[in-house]
């Protein structure tokens, strides 16, 4: 008889609470249309998408402050840095 009783408070503590699964539908039904929408969004190609930043122009006289950013770096890498900033046009 007890092992029937322990059967019962089991299945009672399995069963979900209407209310639980009532919320979660809901949150599925919302998720479900959100994604609908950004897959049209996607689709149409009218999404903001990525944007680039147009690098500014270099400025005159500013050696002495890339000096002293690049002042940590080790030789080796101060060099590196400015060659790559000097093919990319930024010095």
């Amino acid at each position: 008889m007890e092992e029937q009783e322990n059967i019962a408070v089991i299945a009672a503590e399995i069963e979900p609470d209407s209310n639980v699964l009532q919320a979660l539908e809901q949150r599925i039904a919302a998720l479900e249309s959100a994604l609908g929408e950004l897959r049209s969004v996607a689709a149409s190609g009218t999404g903001s998408g990525r944007k680039t930043v147009a690098t500014a122009p270099p400025r005159e006289g500013n050696a002495a402050a890339l000096d002293a950013a690049l002042g940590s770096l080790s030789l080796e890498q101060r060099i590196a840095v400015k060659s790559h900033m000097l093919r990319s046009g930024l010095l």
